[in-house]
C-alpha cells in the first residue's frame, strides 16, 4: 500500500513539470517572434475580411474567402542558434486536437504539415519548416476542404509537358 501511494506522490508531484513543459504553437509564436531579425505577421480576422472584399474576381479569392485568419513567423534571417533552438523546440510541439497531414524529412530539413478537421472539413492548419535551412511557422485558420488544398497545390506548381 505504501508503495502505491509512493507512485500516486510522485506522479502527481511531477504532473505541473510535465505540463509546465509542454510546448504550443501559441508558445512558439511568442518566444520566437521576439527574437532579433524575426518576422511575425498575424492577419485577424478583420484584416481578411478586407482583404476578401478587395479581392473581386481573382481566381485564388475562392480559397481566401475560406480563410478567417493566418499568423506566419518567418526566422530565416536569424542566427543559425535560433534556428536550431526553433527546430528543437518545433519537433518537440504538443498539438492534441490535430493530426499529422504530411511529414517530410529530406536533407535534414523538415516539413511538418497538421490539421484539425471537423466533419471532413479543416479548422486549422498548421505548416511547420525546421531543420538545417529555413524555418517557419504558418498557422492558417478557417473552414475549407481538402480538394481546396489540392487546387493550391495545382495552381502553384510549375507547368511541365510530361505531366
Amino acid at each position: 500500500m505504501k508503495r502505491i501511494a509512493l507512485i500516486l506522490l510522485v506522479a502527481i508531484l511531477s504532473l505541473p513539470v510535465a505540463l509546465a513543459s509542454t510546448i504550443t504553437t501559441d508558445g512558439l509564436f511568442k518566444e520566437f517572434s521576439k527574437e532579433p531579425k524575426a518576422e511575425s505577421v498575424n492577419i485577424n480576422s478583420f484584416f481578411m475580411w478586407l482583404a476578401k472584399m478587395s479581392m473581386g474576381n481573382d481566381p485564388d479569392a475562392e480559397i481566401v474567402k475560406k480563410i478567417s485568419s493566418v499568423r506566419v513567423l518567418d526566422l530565416e534571417s536569424c542566427s543559425p542558434e535560433v534556428k536550431t533552438r526553433f527546430a528543437n523546440r518545433a519537433a518537440q510541439i504538443t498539438v492534441s486536437d490535430m493530426e499529422d497531414l504530411i511529414n517530410v524529412n529530406e536533407d535534414g530539413n523538415k516539413v511538418k504539415i497538421l490539421g484539425q478537421i471537423k466533419k471532413e472539413k479543416i479548422h486549422k492548419l498548421l505548416v511547420m519548416c525546421y531543420g538545417q535551412g529555413d524555418c517557419c511557422l504558418v498557422e492558417i485558420n478557417g473552414k475549407f476542404d481538402m480538394q481546396d488544398l489540392d487546387g493550391v497545390v495545382k495552381s502553384q506548381m510549375p507547368r511541365h509537358n510530361d505531366r
